[in-house]
């Protein structure tokens, strides 16, 4: 029994254990076993030892401790030609290269390493090189190597770890399987490859995190056919890293478990083909990625949780076409405030979840023609580009389909907005939402184009056109769509096949050329809402059956109507306010008692579209037109208008007697038809004795017939009747005569139509005086 620690003589025997364990090892390795002898001498002679294995299955094993002789040099009686090159056999216990410098190649080929490999701190002049086999593990933290570091094919029961290892060649881990009994497969954080590092093959599979944090590779990372596992986090953790070449995860690549490479500057980051499943949140992570030549994340390429790419800069295209993402429960593809010069989610790009590019800047060409967009949470986003820079066009068409809202709220395209056949599906939501939008050229909704939902361009600037021809819009218990405030210096088409089901509200807008509603359709229980609209081209409203809604152009300016009759509904179109010219040309054109009768059936009374209209023919030299179209408006007024009883009675007598001043010729018609019949009637009453004296000389009244004999002025019949009937007018006949009420049986009669021309002429006078007041006030 050794003596305890503390026990005399303690360091004397230790010494003495020491030496012997020493003596014993040196003397092991001077007394090599076969299988030892045969590395040997193959070391010596530059040739491969063949170690096979025994008749009863086992390995020939070489220890470790002649093993790290031979490769350090550590042996001077073991030379090294160039090359240690061993395959099969099983090397025991630890293989402690730490520290060690490593002048010769090294080559171990189908061997197994029954404990860890250790290379911490090593250095290699020559290639090291594992090819199949069975590793425990390998340490080679801070190792530095001149050339190539190839641990291929094979199977690795512990961790792999090459943490601020530096590689000027290759490092190459291709088919190998690492399944280590917990955590990490591979620790490359802050490694350095002078070439490529390999993790690529159908055989190879991590069971485990691969983390290569911050590491450098000059070359390539390939991972192509590879699989990493490891579903509770990360399968690769690449934050930071920095490849001057591709990066490939496609072709057969698999992750089972979140990819992470936030920070990462690459040359191309290639994922076509590539399947990535996690449980978590993110199947790929790359936030602030910075791609030299393009990100390809398509051609078969699977996510089933999100691809997370916010704050990505990448140089080239990001192409997504044929891609797969999914995650129901929130986005699939997040790429907010990315930068990139094209990007491409078409022709079989489909997305189960939000796809979300908010605040990107694109300097080419957004394209995501024939994708889908699919997101089944209610009110929330297939599409979302808030504020989308867009330096080319943006394409959302020829099969584009999208069960959820698109939103461009704020975006910026330079080029076009091309929704052309286009399906936007969003039942009793917003289908397309691009308020605030600004472009500079063409925004096409149309053949074949389809909108289940609300279309919004309120306040959006559109350069040339907005073309609706052909679109169908359908949202029929509220907006189909809304251009409040559109502000547009070409055209707004809503024309040949556009069909609306629900409102079109068009507040506001301002259309500096021409509005087209030629064989449009609208339907359902409104119809256009164009209060305030600006149109200053012309306004086309002919359609084959007028709208079922409300049309509201009230306060709205339109500098030619070009319309038809059969285009509107009486009683269900308001023109309040409307400032408007009708076009005087073409073969529809509209006869002024359409016009009238237009203008008499809408559903509130328009004095000024009356007003308006007859200007239109006033400036065109037709001015009976004009004024016909005035009296017309009074006499509305009159029916319709918001008058009280009095000022109702004055309008009806302003139009009977001169035709609100229109007419001034019928009050004098009246006055000299009255005056010539009551001319008639006193000259007939003179010779009956009905007119006498007023006042009378003597007992009794002197007849007119008689009166010139007695002294009095002769009595005219038809000066007298004239001036019974103008008021103001003496010319001395009512002075001295008057109808006499007691003379039988006319003499009362005739004094009571004296008294009604008296009457009559009060009124006439009135009427000719309102009549000139009219006149000079609209002059």
């Amino acid at each position: 029994m050794w003596p305890g620690p503390g026990a005399p003589g303690t360091a004397p025997m230790a010494r003495l254990r020491l030496g012997c364990w020493i003596m014993r090892i040196s003397t092991d390795l001077l007394t090599p076993t076969a299988a030892e002898t045969k590395l040997i001498r193959a070391a010596a002679e530059d040739s491969e030892a063949e170690l096979c294995r025994h008749w009863n299955g086992q390995q020939p094993v070489i220890r470790a401790e002649m093993l790290r002789a031979l490769c350090t040099g550590a042996c001077p009686k073991w030379p090294v030609k160039n090359r240690l090159r061993m395959a099969g056999g099983r090397v025991r216990g630890h293989l402690d290269l730490s520290g060690a410098h490593l002048a010769h190649a090294l080559h171990f080929t189908r061997c197994v390493f029954e404990d860890r490999v250790d290379l911490t701190r090593a250095r290699a002049d020559k290639p090291v090189e594992w090819d199949g086999g069975h590793i425990d593990s390998i340490l080679a933290d801070h190792f530095s190597s001149e050339t190539d570091l190839a641990i291929r094919n094979v199977t690795a029961a512990g961790l792999i770890s090459l943490q601020s290892a530096w590689v000027r060649g290759d490092v190459k881990l291709s088919g190998s399987q690492l399944s280590p009994r917990g955590g990490q497969a591979i620790c490359g954080d802050h490694l350095r490859v002078g070439g490529t590092l390999f993790l690529d093959g159908e055989d190879f599979h991590a069971r485990g995190e691969v983390s290569l944090r911050s590491a450098r590779i000059e070359g390539q990372l390939d991972c192509t056919h590879a699989s990493f596992s490891n579903p509770p986090g990360h399968s690769i953790n690449a934050d930071h890293i920095v490849v001057g070449g591709d990066v490939l995860l496609e072709d057969g690549f698999c992750a089972d478990g979140e990819v992470c490479l936030q920070w990462a500057r690459v040359g191309r980051l290639r994922a076509t083909g590539g399947n990535f499943t996690s449980a978590t949140t993110y199947a790929l992570h790359a936030d602030a990625l910075r791609a030299a030549s393009g990100v390809y994340l398509d051609r078969g390429f699977h996510a089933t949780a999100t691809v997370r790419l916010v704050g990505a800069n990448i140089i080239g295209e990001l192409c997504c076409t044929q891609g797969s993402f999914r995650d129901p429960s929130g986005r699939a593809l997040d790429a907010e405030r990315i930068v990139a010069e094209d990007v491409y989610l078409d022709h079989g790009f489909t997305a189960r979840g939000e796809v979300r590019f908010n605040d990107s800047q694109v300097s080419r060409q957004f394209n995501a023609t024939q994708g889908e967009f699919q997101n089944d949470r209610s009110g929330a986003y297939a599409l979302d580009c808030d504020g989308l820079r867009c330096g080319g066009d943006v394409f959302l068409n020829d099969g584009f389909r999208a069960e959820g809202t698109v939103s461009l709220t704020g975006a910026e395209i330079k080029s076009e907005l091309n929704c052309s056949a286009g399906s936007f599906i969003t039942p009793g939501g917003y289908a397309l939402f691009a308020d605030g939008m600004t472009t500079q050229g063409t925004v096409y909704l149309d053949q074949g184009f389809r909108a289940m939902g609300e279309v919004r361009f309120a306040r959006a600037t559109i350069g040339r056109q907005l073309v609706g021809t052909g679109g169908l819009f359908d949202n029929q218990h509220g907006l189909a769509l809304d251009l409040t405030g559109l502000i547009t210096p070409g055209d707004v088409l809503a024309n040949e096949g556009f069909r609306a089901t629900g409102e079109v509200r068009m507040r506001n807008a301002d259309i500096t050329r021409d509005l087209d509603f030629s064989s449009a359709q609208l339907h359902g229980r409104e119809g256009l809402d164009g209060r305030g609209i600006k149109v200053g081209g012309r306004l086309t409203w002919k359609m084959d059956q007028p709208p079922e809604g409300l049309v509201n152009l009230s306060s709205g300016q339109v500098s030619r109507l070009d319309d038809t009759m059969p285009s509107w509904l009486p009683g269900n179109y308001v023109l309040a306010g409307l400032s408007y010219r009708p076009t005087t040309d073409g073969e529809d054109q509209v006869t002024v008692d359409q016009r009238i009768a237009w203008l008499r059936n809408t559903k509130y009374y328009a004095g000024t579209a009356y007003q308006q209209l007859a200007e239109a023919y006033r400036l065109s030299g037709q001015e009976s037109t004009a004024e016909k179209v005035s009296i017309a408006s009074l006499q509305d007024l009159r029916k319709r208008g918001n008058l009280r009883r009095r000022a109702r009675k004055w309008n009806k007598f302003l139009d009977w007697t001169v035709g609100y001043g229109y007419r001034l010729h019928r009050p004098f018609l009246i006055l000299l038809v009255l005056g010539l019949f009551g001319a008639l009637l006193y000259y007939l009453g003179e010779h009956a004795g009905l007119i006498f004296a007023t006042q009378g000389k003597g007992s009794n009244p002197v007849p007119a017939n008689e009166g010139c004999l007695q002294g009095y002025p002769c009595f005219n019949p038809f000066v007298y009747s004239f001036q019974m009937l103008i008021p103001g007018l003496d010319l001395r006949e009512a002075t001295y005569w008057w109808p006499d009420a007691s003379k039988a049986p006319w003499g009362f009669p005739l004094v009571l139509y004296t008294w009604l021309m008296i009457i009559l002429g009060w009124v006439l006078a009135t009427a000719i005086v309102a009549g000139i007041t009219q006149l000079f006030r609209r002059r």
